[in-house]
């Protein structure tokens, strides 16, 4: 019997004149599903070139073959004979081939999908790529670990791999910016585990790889759309979908309007108090305006010490109730916080409302107009 296993072996070793070295034998059970039945069988060896199985009757191409061993995901478990080679007394060499392929197609579909996923969705949040992620045992990180923080962000995420989340709480340090926090997760002892198994190694990798081009995507996608000092909408983004609202107002038969708002004076603020102060201001007066506008309304920084509101479903009317609400916010801050950086905000306002196939310059320059006049009004009696 050690005679015929050594022949088998040295048939297992070579195929397309490659020879490879294996390692003492170990066998794991196999399912051979033939087109007769299921067999039983055991493989022996794996090398580069294929599988070494040892079976009760000869292997035949497209047979189907599931290895009985908890350590393989599923789906790395079940292949189909790509070729044989028969190599005497019950063994046979069959195609690694089919468990490569395997793999590999469930990896490109997964990515594929993911891909598509990320091109058809607006979120900058993609959902889970791999399908494959409940083929491996969850690793709870913060189980490990003893983390008992509940308010980290990834306390409750699906397998708590923390890695994968900027603004995490480790040991009482907040790790905020990803790829920083990844270069110091490379040295957690839990981010080790997944090294001792190739194929999840892969997985994660690919994981931190898309989450890290997730957060630059979205990184990218703020720096466009908003405005970095008062956090504010763009004029870009304003640009980009005014069209798109003037054509959904029009379809649904529904107003739309523009409030234009310039800070009084603002000029005197920044010679007199410096630009710090003056960008308190600004950013101060973006968040009272975005406060006191309505959830589905839209707040933009127009340039300057020039802000927008485009209120949907609303006319001037409607748009008056908020300035009402923004005046009695500023009238606040100026009693607390204008008082102690020792200036006022003032802003004028001016409203016009777009109509059935309306032209946007026209309302914007007649928005503009009325904030001017109202700014003329205001001028002999708002002192700074």
């Amino acid at each position: 019997m050690g005679e015929a296993r050594s022949k088998a072996h040295t048939g297992c070793e070579r195929r397309r004149g490659v020879r490879h070295e294996l390692s003492a034998p170990a066998e794991f059970g196999l399912d051979i599903h033939t087109r007769d039945g299921v067999l039983n069988g055991h493989m022996v060896n794996i090398s580069a070139s294929g599988l070494c199985v040892r079976a009760d009757s000869p292997l035949r191409v497209d047979d189907r073959i599931i290895i009985r061993n908890a350590l393989l995901p599923s789906f790395f478990q079940k292949a189909s004979v790509r070729w044989v080679a028969e190599a005497g007394n019950g063994y046979y060499m069959a195609g690694l081939l089919c468990l490569v392929d395997s793999f590999l197609g469930r990896l490109n579909d997964d990515i594929e999908g993911f891909i598509k996923n990320s091109i058809e969705s607006r979120s900058t949040a993609i959902g889970p790529w791999s399908s494959l992620r409940q083929d491996f045992e969850p690793l709870r990180c913060r189980e490990i670990k003893g983390c008992a923080n509940k308010d980290c962000i990834s306390y409750d995420s699906a397998d708590y791999r923390c890695w994968l989340q900027s603004g995490t709480m480790c040991r009482a340090e907040t790790h905020g910016d990803f790829a920083k926090k990844y270069g110091s997760c490379l040295k957690c002892d839990v981010f080790h585990i997944i090294s001792q198994d190739p194929l999840r190694r892969l997985y994660e990798n690919i994981d931190v790889l898309i989450y890290h081009l997730q957060e630059k995507a979205a990184s990218f996608h703020n720096l466009a759309i908003i405005d970095p000092l008062t956090g504010l909408y763009n004029r870009h983004l304003f640009n980009e979908i005014i069209e798109r609202e003037i054509s959904r107002a029009d379809r649904r038969l529904e107003r739309l309007s523009f409030i234009m708002m310039d800070l009084d004076d603002f000029k005197s603020i920044n010679d007199t108090l410096g630009h710090l102060t003056g960008d308190k201001v600004l950013t101060d007066a973006a968040q009272l305006i975005k406060q006191a506008a309505r959830r589905e309304d839209l707040a933009f920084r127009f340039g300057g010490d020039e802000f927008l509101v485009l209120m949907t479903k609303a006319g001037c009317q409607e748009a008056a109730h908020m300035m009402k609400r923004l005046q009695e916010s500023i009238e606040r801050w100026n009693s607390e916080e204008g008082r102690r950086l020792g200036c006022v905000m003032s802003i004028s306002t001016g409203c016009a409302t777009c109509t059935q196939s309306c032209d946007i310059q026209s309302a914007l320059s007649e928005a503009d107009s009325k904030m001017y006049e109202n700014k003329k009004k205001k001028k002999k009696t708002v002192r700074y």
